[in-house]
């Protein structure tokens, strides 16, 4: 097709059609993820919005494990740390004061 050979209105009904092409290519994607996505969940005996509230949840449950203890100050058996993050005031004090940090761990 050249394009020098087309008038304004030929021009206009061209970029529409491409328009509505690309439209329609974009929802046949669409459509064809989801068939799939669909399948996939009947396979497993799930539907499509059980799987996006398993997803929406999944990320908002997610559960993150503490760190264990690791250190303890004798002295207050309250002042723990787990060895993470900045040193605590009462990790600061005893190592300033001529303590290695190997005298509080827990063993």
């Amino acid at each position: 097709m050249e394009l020098n050979n087309l008038g304004k209105k030929e021009l206009v009904k061209l970029i529409k059609d491409a328009e509505n092409k690309i439209v329609a290519l974009d929802n046949k994607q669409f459509d064809d993820a989801y068939l799939e996505i669909a399948a996939i969940a009947k396979k497993v005996g799930l539907t499509i919005q059980e799987l996006e509230e398993h997803g929406i949840n999944r990320k908002l449950n997610k559960v993150k494990a503490k760190a264990a203890i690791k250190y303890q100050n004798k002295d207050n058996l309250e002042e723990t740390w787990t060895g993470r993050g900045k040193q605590p005031g009462w990790v600061k004090r005893e190592l300033e004061a001529g303590k290695n940090l190997e005298d509080f761990l827990i063993a």
